[in-house]
């Protein structure tokens, strides 16, 4: 999962922000294409497997007019420009063919292909509905909640606040908050965009410096256990007279739901949001804390310990044993998808403040045969037990163990 999250976060930068104006050569090129598969040169991901990994709605869209997008659902919508066969960014270019309906960008060794699809992208697809927001009243003040259920999940839009982002230009900050309605864990963003508009224009991401960052920064990407709520934010540049701001968040099933806020009277922050302790977690329960992984390694999560990060923070550090039976060298942090969770939330990953050299064993290629120690450090929100969680999303298969309360 890491691997392949990292190849598409090395496409997004390559093609970052977007221009506009160049005019296609041939416009018989121009529509709307899903992806099809990835490969970087060592695997191919299919269609199916990039379903399973919760990618299967990656597209792009080349307009007639030579414009487009490229979605990645990283949080990031790519604009780009594009003539026959090539496709900038920022004045990056790569090339592209286009046979048989299937599109292929290729980046040196890594490439994408999409399909050719005769539906509506997303963003085209979304249309106003009553999901429990009026989008024709504005917010002034302290204001009620807009809420709603999009693709199953409990969306709520509870405020909005003006702050200056790290080039000293005004923001606009959203809240929301994600309720994880299913069966299985989830992070917020991963059935749903979220976008920002102001007299007629869709606002631009920004963000503030790392120092004055609000503690919801990053949930949006966070996973959730089922049942549990957390507290999200957007951040946006805008002009504080330039108008009614709409805070859009959708799905891909043409559900919307929407709030408008007028900069002259944002209603701010919104009280915090009370996450109730999880004393007995349930979701590791019958989990083994060893076994075999992913058929090639064998992993145990061997011990832990409690420190302090380089920023003062208290953490939990794990300790994993990692056994390479495969045929080939291989590191924990390439063959593996773990991670933590207190109170139901994932746990950001950080480093402990003094020296733990087993953190630095985390990307060492070992032999076939071989076993190595390696070291990950949580960063703790809370005094509540911690469940540590390895994920083989190819067989269906999980190592767990919960670190009780310190």
């Amino acid at each position: 999962m890491k691997k392949l999250t990292a190849i598409l976060l090395v496409l997004a930068l390559v093609l970052s922000l977007g221009a506009c104006g160049a005019k296609p050569s041939a416009a018989s090129d121009a529509g709307y294409y899903k992806i099809d598969s990835l490969n970087d040169g060592d695997q191919t991901y299919d269609a199916e497997a990039l379903e399973a990994f919760g990618m299967g709605d990656l597209y792009i869209l080349l307009n007639e007019d030579g414009t487009g997008y490229l979605d990645l659902g990283l949080g990031e919508r790519t604009a780009l420009t594009w003539e026959a066969g090539k496709v900038t960014a920022d004045g990056e270019t790569l090339s592209y063919t286009l046979e048989d309906g299937k599109l292929t960008i290729t980046d040196g060794s890594t490439s994408m292909t999409f399909i050719r699809s005769d539906g509506t992208p997303p963003t085209a697809a979304v249309t106003e509905q009553d999901n429990g927001a009026d989008s024709s009243d504005v917010s002034t003040g302290a204001a009620d909640p807009a809420s709603g259920e999009l693709s199953g999940d409990t969306y709520t839009i509870q405020s909005a606040e003006e702050f200056t982002d790290i080039d000293g230009n005004p923001a606009i900050r959203f809240y929301f908050d994600y309720t994880n309605n299913s069966n299985e864990i989830r992070y917020p963003y991963q059935n749903i965009e979220c976008r920002a508009e102001q007299a007629g224009y869709e606002l631009v991401d920004t963000y503030t410096s790392s120092d004055e960052d609000v503690p919801e920064y990053g949930n949006l990407f966070l996973n959730v256990q089922p049942g549990v709520t957390i507290r999200c934010i957007q951040e946006c540049a805008y002009q504080p007279d330039g108008g009614v701001v709409s805070f859009v968040l959708s799905d891909y099933s043409d559900g919307t739901l929407t709030m408008q806020f007028d900069p002259e009277n944002l209603p701010g922050r919104p009280e915090e949001l009370e996450m109730p302790a999880i004393t007995e977690p349930v979701w590791t329960a019958g989990m083994e804390a060893e076994g075999v992984y992913a058929d090639d390694y064998y992993i145990k999560i061997d011990h832990y310990e409690y420190a302090e990060s380089f920023t003062g923070v208290p953490v939990v550090c794990v300790y994993f044993e990692f056994t390479n039976n495969s045929d080939e060298e291989q590191n924990f942090f390439m063959a593996t998808s773990y991670m933590a969770m207190q109170d139901g939330v994932e746990l950001q990953t950080t480093w402990a403040n003094e020296d733990i050299p087993e953190e630095d064993n985390r990307d060492v290629d070992i032999a076939p045969g071989e076993s190595i120690m390696a070291a990950v450090c949580f960063e703790l929100r809370s005094n509540s037990p911690v469940e540590v969680i390895l994920e083989d999303f190819w067989n269906d298969a999980y190592i767990g163990l919960v670190i009780p309360a310190a």
